[in-house]
C-alpha cells in the first residue's frame, strides 16, 4: 500500500502529475517531442532554473514578449517597412549630411541660399535669355579687340541725316537766348535756316531735342540769331 500511496502522490486520478514532486530541471533536458497540455500540471517559473529552452519548443505570441529598451537590439537591420518616415526625421541631423547622399531628385529653390562665390563662372553661351542690367565697362571682356578705324566711323557719319540723332543743324532760335550746351526741345518758333538766321522760302520746323554747340542772341534781326545746333534724342 505504500507504493500505491507514493504512486498517488506524484500522480493524481486525471493522470496528471503533481507539481510539489517534480525536481528543478534544466531548460536543456527538453530536447524534442511536444508534451500534451492535459499531461502537463500548472508549473511556477522557479521550477526551470538554468539552461535554455530551444526555441522549437517555444510558440511566443506579441502578449509573451515584454517591452524591450532599444539597448538589446544590439545588431541586425530593421526592414524599411518597420520605420516611420516621422521618427528619422525627428532624430536625423541633416546639418552634417554629405552632399554625396543625394543621388537622386531636385533640391527646391527655396531651400537654397547662394553667394556669389557659389556660382561657377559661366560663358557666354550659357546666357540664353534676359536682360542685363547696368554693366560697368571696366568688366566686359568680350569687346572686339581694335577700335573702329577712322574709315569705319567716317561711314558711319557719312550715312547721318539732317534732322537725325546725332546730326548736326543750323536752326533759329526764334527770339530766344541759346548758350553754349544748352538742352531744349525745339519749339514752333524754331525753324533751319542760313547762318544770318535767315528763312529760304518755307520755314522747316525740326522735331527732338538739342545741345547748343555756339550762341544766339534774341534781339540779333528779327527773328533772332542762328547757330549750329546737336540733336541728341
Amino acid at each position: 500500500m505504500s507504493k500505491a500511496r507514493d504512486l498517488a502522490n506524484i500522480i493524481s486520478g486525471s493522470g496528471t502529475l503533481n507539481e510539489a514532486v517534480i525536481p528543478n530541471l534544466a531548460a536543456s533536458k527538453i530536447t524534442s517531442g511536444t508534451l500534451g497540455a492535459d499531461r502537463i500540471p500548472d508549473l511556477a517559473a522557479t521550477k526551470i532554473t538554468s539552461g535554455t529552452i530551444a526555441s522549437a519548443r517555444l510558440s511566443l505570441g506579441d502578449s509573451d514578449i515584454p517591452n524591450l529598451a532599444t539597448s538589446k537590439i544590439t545588431s541586425g537591420t530593421f526592414a524599411d517597412a518597420r520605420i516611420s518616415a516621422s521618427s528619422v526625421n525627428a532624430h536625423v541631423d541633416l546639418t552634417s549630411l554629405s552632399a554625396s547622399n543625394l543621388t537622386s531628385g531636385t533640391v527646391p529653390s527655396a531651400r537654397l541660399s547662394l553667394a556669389e562665390s557659389d556660382v561657377p563662372t559661366l560663358t557666354g553661351n550659357k546666357i540664353s535669355g534676359g536682360t542685363f542690367g547696368s554693366v560697368n565697362g571696366s568688366s566686359l571682356t568680350s569687346l572686339p579687340s581694335s577700335a573702329p578705324t577712322n574709315s569705319q566711323i567716317l561711314s558711319g557719319v557719312a550715312s547721318v541725316s539732317a534732322g537725325s540723332v546725332g546730326s548736326y543743324i543750323c536752326m533759329s532760335t526764334g527770339g530766344f537766348s541759346k548758350g553754349v550746351n544748352d538742352t531744349f526741345s525745339t519749339n514752333n518758333a524754331m525753324y533751319y535756316c542760313t547762318m544770318k538766321g535767315l528763312y529760304n522760302g518755307s520755314q522747316i520746323q525740326p522735331s527732338g531735342t538739342y545741345r547748343t554747340m555756339g550762341q544766339t542772341n534774341a534781339n540779333d534781326n528779327l527773328g533772332g540769331s542762328a547757330t549750329v545746333f546737336l540733336r541728341i534724342s
